[in-house]
Order: structure tokens, then C-alpha cells, then sequence
């Protein structure tokens, strides 16, 4: 501990509390530094915020900011005393026993001012004080968080060597090499289920068409009406032996078996004068996937 000399005047003691004001104001400097440096204040590392050797690292600067504020602290109380000491009362020295009386009125004026001065020094003293203090339990509180933060990595990594190595001795697979497995599942299953997606749109158009096919089919069954007469007619005529039936009856044959190519009909069969049942051909590539 440094030893203070009692000063000579009051001038002395101005200057002694001026010198010690402008030490005291380096504490903010200390503390900003220190908030800075846990993370209170300025931008954090976000590079690798859970590196254990960059949270170490911190926690060992977090330990040598105590130690200043420590020692910072100690001086603090050391000046603390000193302002008592000088706030106590010095021995009278009569030189005069008859001071006037403005004298002494000017005097205690003084007395008074610097008095107020120093209850204010001290009243920013203790001001300080309470701030290093909560400074120094939020230090400790991020400190402790730190400590924890590493011992949940450590035993992150724990149970993920462990999980390596169970999955290493169940499958011969690393975790690397089981999520590689995994993502190509994955892609499997999304270009199955696009495949699913363009069946369904493929029925739902071939729903579409079989719809109008049979509307025109129900077209065609009455045209057919009209050719079935026809046919009746001409093979009246042909029991005559008119060629010209032969050739009408040919066409009809004709027409109706492309009819069925075009709408992909394999026959109808008319089950009733209202009810019709209407075969489909098979997809072409239904075809082909069954022929491969």
C-alpha cells in the first residue's frame, strides 16, 4: 500500500483530489474495456462463437480484467481513506488568540466549500464503487456461462464420438457416410413422388378424355343407329345382289375400326339400347414399360 503524505494547505488538498479524480475517471476506461471484452459491448465474434479454445482464451482475459479491478479497488479503498483522513480535524495551533471575527467567517466559507467538494468526491467514490461491483458480478456471471457453454461442447462431442462410434460398429458407416445414405433416399423419394405427380396429372387428363370420348361415343351410338338400319337395308339389297351394298357395308367397316384407333377404343359392347360398355386399349407406354 502506497503512503499518502498529509498536505501542507488546502490548495495542496485540491490538487490532491484533482490528481485523484483523473486516476478514479481511468476506471471507466477499465470497465468499458472489460464489458468490451466479455462481449457486453462492440460487435461479437460470431466467426466461431463456441470455439472452445476462443471461449478459454476469453475466460483467461476475463481473469486478468479481475485482477486489475482488484487492484483498482484496493486503491479505491486506500484514496477512500486518505479523503477521511483529511476530513478529520487537525490540531488547533493558536498563533493568535484575538483572529477577527471576518477572518474567521472567511475562513469557515472556505472550510465549507471545500467540505461540500469532498462529500461530493466521496459520494462519486462510493457511486464507483457500487459500479465495479456490479461489473465484476456480471463478469462473473458471464464467466460462469462460458464454463458452462464448454462443458456442454465437451460433452456434445462426447456423445457424438460415442454415436460415431455405435453407428461405425452396427452399419461399418460413419455419421458422414449414413447422412450421405440418407440424402440419397431423400433425392429417391422426391423424384418418386414427381413421377407419382405426373401419373396423377396423366390420369386425371385421361379422365378428361374419357369423359368426351364418351360423349362421342354416345355421338357414335346413335350415328351407329342410323348405320345399323342402313346395313339392314343393304343387306336386304344384297340378298338382291345389289354390288353397291357391298361397297356402302365395306365403308361402314371401315370407319368404325377407325373410329377405334382414333378415340384408343378396343370394342363396345352394347349391353342394352341405354347401357353401353366401352373397352379401352392399353397406354402406349404401358405397352412399351411391360414389354422392357
Amino acid at each position: 500500500m502506497a503512503h499518502v503524505d498529509r498536505p501542507e494547505s488546502l490548495n495542496d488538498l485540491l490538487d490532491n483530489i484533482t490528481k485523484f479524480q483523473q486516476a478514479k475517471l481511468n476506471l471507466d476506461g477499465h470497465v468499458d474495456l472489460l464489458r468490451h471484452k466479455v462481449g457486453l459491448l462492440g460487435p461479437l465474434n460470431t466467426s466461431r462463437p463456441f470455439d472452445p479454445n476462443t471461449l478459454e482464451a476469453q475466460l483467461n482475459d476475463i481473469k486478468h480484467h479481475f485482477e486489475s479491478l482488484s487492484q483498482s479497488y484496493q486503491q479505491l479503498l486506500l484514496k477512500e481513506k486518505f479523503i477521511q483522513y483529511l476530513l478529520q480535524e487537525p490540531p488547533l495551533v493558536i498563533d493568535d488568540l484575538q483572529p477577527t471575527e471576518q477572518e474567521a467567517s472567511k475562513a469557515q466559507h472556505h472550510l465549507n466549500e471545500r467540505l461540500e467538494i469532498i462529500r461530493q468526491y466521496i459520494e462519486d467514490i462510493q457511486y464507483k464503487a457500487e459500479s465495479i461491483h456490479d461489473s465484476r458480478q456480471s463478469a462473473m456471471e458471464v464467466a460462469n456461462d462460458a464454463i458452462r457453454v464448454l462443458d456442454e461442447i465437451n460433452k456434445m462431442e462426447d456423445q457424438m464420438d460415442q454415436l460415431n462410434t455405435f453407428l461405425s460398429n452396427i452399419s461399418g458407416m460413419t455419421i458422414e457416410e449414413a447422412t450421405q445414405k440418407v440424402d440419397s433416399h431423400q433425392r429417391d423419394i422426391i423424384a418418386l413422388q414427381r413421377l407419382i405427380e405426373q401419373k396423377q396429372d396423366s390420369l386425371e387428363e385421361q379422365q378428361w378424355q374419357a369423359e368426351d370420348l364418351t360423349e362421342e361415343i354416345k355421338q357414335l351410338e346413335t350415328k351407329s343407329e342410323h348405320l345399323k338400319e342402313k346395313v339392314a337395308y343393304a343387306l336386304q339389297q344384297n340378298r338382291k345382289g345389289d354390288p353397291r351394298i357391298d361397297r356402302e357395308y365395306e365403308q361402314y367397316q371401315q370407319q368404325i375400326e377407325m373410329c377405334h384407333r382414333l378415340f384408343g377404343v378396343e370394342k363396345i359392347v352394347f349391353v342394352s339400347s341405354s347401357l353401353i360398355h366401352v373397352v379401352y386399349q392399353k397406354p402406349i407406354y404401358d405397352s412399351m414399360s411391360n414389354v422392357s
